[in-house]
């Protein structure tokens, strides 16, 4: 690219050039200074940098319960809500496939390969295929969210996810109840030193603190390795839940992404 600025004795100016790259990596660059034969001083008239092209960050989100009307559908928000990412950041690259999919030996041959993070939502249960490579994703630096649901057989999951899940999951807790008028649940607690969390804000917290949840599942006492609760319901019921393993992370998030339980998915 060639440009051109104007700029005077003893001042400074900005000029930006944009430059699209194809692929991910670490890419040389120079800048120079047209050589001026009025100038005698060239040596300082070009500058040597380093440009490090990150990749999109590869979810594979995984749908326990797809629906005909979109809106009922259970990643429909999850969907729309990745397609947002802050200019200059790296895209998401979202790949959406079925319950019974995931056993397919092209799918489970890609965790660790071309998959980052894993999401899991609303999943009824996993074969035991199925459950080994996602303990084995986990401990080889992958990342796996779990959303809960309706569909969910939480005691079977426990025992299949026993080695990755920050707590056993236990019974679901209605909160709403009109007939006893209890009210649903905003979020109560906000663990902001952690980095999910760090610097979003206060217009972020409002929003969360005013969200309804009508349903969580309850999970049992006894961490399961180390683990951390980065958001609370207003009765102090974990929301999300964060487990660091040997190699990688789990996230379990206690109420659904889509509409059944909760409003989260449509807060800030």
């Amino acid at each position: 690219q060639r440009g051109y600025v104007d700029l005077a004795a003893g001042k400074t100016t900005l000029k930006a050039m944009t430059v699209s790259f194809d692929e991910p990596g670490v890419y040389h660059g120079v800048i120079r200074l047209v050589p001026d034969e009025r100038d005698g001083f060239t040596i300082d008239d070009q500058r040597f940098f380093v440009v490090e092209v990150a990749r999109g960050v590869r979810v594979l989100a995984v749908n326990g319960d797809p629906r005909m009307t979109p809106y009922e559908d259970e990643l429909f928000f999850v969907e729309r809500a990745l397609e947002v990412v802050p200019e200059g950041e790296s895209l998401i690259e979202l790949d959406i496939i079925s319950q019974e999919e995931m056993q397919s030996e092209e799918v489970l041959e890609r965790l660790g390969k071309s998959v980052d993070v894993v999401l899991l939502a609303n999943i009824r249960e996993f074969p035991p295929r199925v459950a080994e490579e996602l303990v084995d994703f986990v401990k080889g630096g992958g990342g796996v969210l779990v959303a809960l649901g309706d569909r969910i057989l939480f005691e079977r999951t426990n025992e299949q996810l026993v080695d990755i899940l920050p707590h056993p999951i236990r019974d679901f807790h209605q909160a709403y109840d009109p007939v006893s008028e209890s009210p649903p649940l905003g979020i109560g607690e906000f663990d902001w030193d952690h980095p999910v969390l760090r610097g979003l804000g206060l217009s972020f917290e409002e929003s969360l603190r005013l969200s309804r949840t009508k349903g969580y599942f309850n999970l049992a006492t006894g961490a399961q390795g180390k683990t951390r609760a980065l958001l609370r319901f207003d009765n102090g019921a974990p929301a999300l839940v964060e487990r660091v393993g040997e190699g990688g992370r789990v996230m379990l998030m206690t109420s659904s992404v889509d509409l059944d339980h909760s409003d989260l998915v449509l807060r800030t």
